[in-house]
This record gives structure tokens, sequence and C-alpha cells, in this order.
């Protein structure tokens, strides 16, 4: 006996949507907001300042981690800038 369910059963309807529609969702979502809340929706700023800051705390871990993976993957270290 086989039980079939609906996609938005099983992880809901907004773990399927596409990346580029949340982001779209999101955008407007924000413009709504801003626009409903006019000056006020600065005591929204928090945050973002919040996100921003996440956001850049994680930049420098990741760019050395990914050097560091790029070195120790390099099969003749001999070849270390030089160019061919």
């Amino acid at each position: 006996m086989s039980i079939t369910t609906s996609s938005t059963q099983q992880g809901g309807l907004w773990s399927n949507l596409a990346l580029w529609k949340k982001i779209l969702i999101g955008m407007i979502a924000g413009i709504i907001v801003g626009a409903i809340m006019g000056p006020d929706a600065e005591m929204l700023k928090p945050i973002g300042t919040l996100f921003i800051n996440a956001i850049k705390m994680l930049i420098v871990p990741l760019v050395f981690c990914s050097l560091v993976v790029g070195v120790t993957a390099m099969q003749d270290s001999a070849k270390m800038g030089v160019w061919v």
C-alpha cells in the first residue's frame, strides 16, 4: 500500500520555494513595511545591523579556510606562485 503526500505537506510551502522567489518576497515585504511605517521603520535598524555584522564575521574565516584548503590540496608545492 503506497501513501503519497504532496510536497506542501512534507516540507511546507516556504521550504519548496526557489531561492529567487524567497528573495523577491523579502524585498517586497521590506518595501511594504518601509512604506507603511515610514520613518518609524528605523526601529528595525538593529536587526539589519546585526545581520550585516554576522555576514562580516563569516567572511574572514571563510576566505581563510578556502585559502588553506586550496594550498593543502595542491599536488606540487614547488609550483606555488608560478604561472604556467
